[in-house]
């Protein structure tokens, strides 16, 4: 029975922030480059079965139904809303190209750079799929771009699971539901932010609580103190031009997963405190190879995204992160003690600074007044040089799974680079390896080669300096 009732939904805080932030230069979309094993896809012609790929895209919408909505401006108040869009195409967001001989890795990651290049349209489902055919050694490549504004990393895992399987699933018949009229949608802004006194009133409640403990450990306090660091720039390195270029590069690096949870058993932490490390090894390293001394940048900071999705949550809709910024030891040589640096950082971030509280209250208070400061404070961190880089890990799926009905190989994620931040790197845990992806601006990272073997040999110096460490 067709549904003739208006549809919208509202953008959250987070969500609209991710809009704010965008520019023609920093296009603000997740993504991901999957190698997949091409024979079970293989057709009598030799290429890779596309209808059957696009037949597992279809059977998944219905379970991912903002792959068919689109953004909706409100005028005078600015906001964004989904509704359902009358006119989606699964062709157009579903793309097929092939590589030139001989369908090597770098040209995969050339084409991956290009695309990751431009932005999405706005007056369409902000998502694409490139099936990619040619890749060498019986295999193709799915490159994939989400808006951030759409969902964040938790939520493209989500977005996989829909489509794991060999056999696609039913395409279910969808009807799109009418727009409300600018002026009904007005009323509705209105009327949610007058109607949101008690959410404000238990923030300010949350504010007074604040007083019971020492300032650092409350969600005020944290705030307070990410706040501070948004507005105290961080150190002018070769990864913070003064604006960023429209053209990336892109590169990958596979590790085994339990070297990685070796390390973290001998020395203790957390698994991510290896992971910021190794960057922060290798990122030293990349300094010296390029001339520069890292002792010169200190302060230099990572933007450390901390997800605060429900393990129940099986929706990708929206974004349920929380952000924090973690000072790394870049100038540190010795891996024990950048590891115990790293370890001291993050315990303080997660538990006595209270940052993810903080920054939640912020997002709760915005929220509730439609103010607009997680927007701003968005768009500030990125002219103020907040933060020099981004570290982002996701873990994935233990084993090995099908994917569009063929096996999936590898999994390499990108973040979004910031106005004057040319250096984004994603982490995806997937089958036992960790797979980084390393989003950079193409004019000021033209070595980014350099960078990712810097962290391959820092990772390994790291490793041997736990093995010969003494286990607690």
């Amino acid at each position: 029975m067709p549904n003739d009732q208006p549809f919208f939904e509202r953008l959250s805080t987070l969500d609209q922030a991710f809009l704010a932030t965008e520019s023609e230069s920093c296009p603000m979309h997740v993504g991901a480059v999957l190698v997949l094993d091409a024979k079970p896809l293989r057709t009598a012609s030799g290429g890779v079965d596309f209808d059957a790929i696009l037949a597992f895209i279809a059977g998944a919408l219905h379970s991912e139904p903002r792959f068919t909505q689109r953004l909706h401006r409100l005028p005078v108040v600015g906001e964004h809303v989904w509704v359902d869009d009358p006119h989606f195409s699964l062709e157009y967001h579903v793309r097929h190209a092939a590589l030139p001989q001989p369908g090597d890795e770098r040209q995969l990651k050339r084409l991956a750079g290009r695309i990751f290049s431009q932005n999405l349209d706005r007056s369409r489902p902000l998502w694409e799929f490139w099936v990619v055919e040619g890749l060498e050694g019986d295999r193709f490549a799915m490159i994939c771009k989400v808006h951030h504004c759409l969902t964040d990393g938790m939520g493209a895992v989500s977005i996989l699971k829909s489509m794991v399987g060999t056999h696609a699933r039913p395409e279910r018949p969808r009807t799109p539901r009418p727009m409300p009229s600018d002026a009904s949608l007005l009323r509705s802004s209105l009327a949610r932010r007058m109607t949101s006194l008690d959410r404000v009133r238990l923030t300010v409640l949350r504010l007074r609580g604040a007083g019971e403990g020492a300032a650092q450990r409350s969600p005020l306090g944290g705030l307070i103190e990410t706040l501070k660091k948004v507005v105290a720039p961080g150190p002018v390195t070769s990864l913070n031009p003064h604006q960023v270029g429209p053209h990336r590069r892109f590169d990958t690096l596979r590790m085994d997963l339990e070297e990685l949870k070796e390390v973290k058993e001998r020395l203790g932490g957390k698994l991510n405190d290896v992971v910021l490390t190794t960057v922060a090894l290798g990122l030293g390293r990349f300094f010296r190879e390029l001339g520069e001394r890292p002792e010169d940048y200190a302060g230099f900071r990572a933007l450390v995204p901390a997800s605060v999705r429900g393990t129940d949550s099986g929706s990708a809709r929206g974004n349920q992160v929380a952000t924090l910024i973690a000072t790394l030891p870049i100038a540190v040589c010795d891996p024990l003690e950048a590891y115990a640096c790293v370890c001291d950082e993050t315990r303080f971030l997660k538990t006595e600074s209270n940052a993810v509280r903080g920054i939640q209250l912020l997002e709760d208070l915005d929220d509730a007044l439609g103010l607009g400061a997680v927007s701003s404070a968005f768009v500030l961190a990125g002219k103020l040089r907040s933060f020099n880089t981004i570290v982002t890990n996701v873990p994935g799926p233990p084993v090995p799974v099908p994917l569009f009905g063929a096996p999936l190989l590898e999994i390499y994620g990108l973040v979004p680079l910031f106005a004057q931040q040319a250096l984004g790197i994603a982490l995806f845990s997937y089958a036992g390896q960790l797979h980084w992806g390393f989003n950079a601006d193409w004019e000021h990272v033209g070595g980014l080669h350099l960078l990712v073997d810097g962290m391959r040999d820092a990772f390994a110096d790291l490793l041997r300096a736990a093995r010969a460490h003494p286990q607690a």
